[in-house]
């Protein structure tokens, strides 16, 4: 399922993703290193066409994983909402290493924006994890697409 880690008997398509209001799972969902090794081939793909950064891009096209009670690996593991901004927070660490571990002196620019004035939202723990496992050489910088 696009922006999950979910399986679906049927590949899904544009239509027919899960939408904003659909719960969906990734933060607890075996298989997360699948999410590991794409951003490891994403810094791979920088290092080897000789660019210094990557666009991270904040916002889902497919089911909301950013908030909380739509989150259904959460929720059938019991987990609360302090337990699962933990986890996504040692979720963006282990992304941000992995993108360190190939390209140490890397830029990410971050879209929509770093950190949310929804302190609901588990994008900012997301936030959290990137700046604490970030390296001295990689910098991340705010693309404010949002004003």
């Amino acid at each position: 399922v696009p922006g999950t880690l979910e399986s679906a008997a049927e590949p899904y398509t544009w239509e027919s993703r899960p939408r904003g209001s659909d719960k969906v799972s990734m933060w607890w969902a075996d298989g997360f290193d699948a999410v590991v090794d794409n951003f490891r081939t994403a810094a791979e793909i920088v290092k080897r066409a000789g660019m210094t950064g990557m666009l991270v891009d904040m916002e889902q096209y497919g089911g909301d994983i950013w908030t909380m009670g739509l989150q259904k690996d959460a929720s059938e593991l019991g987990k609360s909402f302090i337990e699962t901004k933990s986890q996504v927070r040692r979720r963006a660490e282990m992304i941000t290493r992995t993108i360190n571990d190939v390209c140490p002196e890397i830029t990410l620019i971050v879209i929509h924006q770093l950190y949310d004035d929804k302190t609901e939202l588990l994008w900012n723990s997301f936030c959290d994890g990137m700046f604490a496992a970030a390296g001295p050489g990689m910098q991340i910088v705010n693309g404010n697409e949002s004003g």
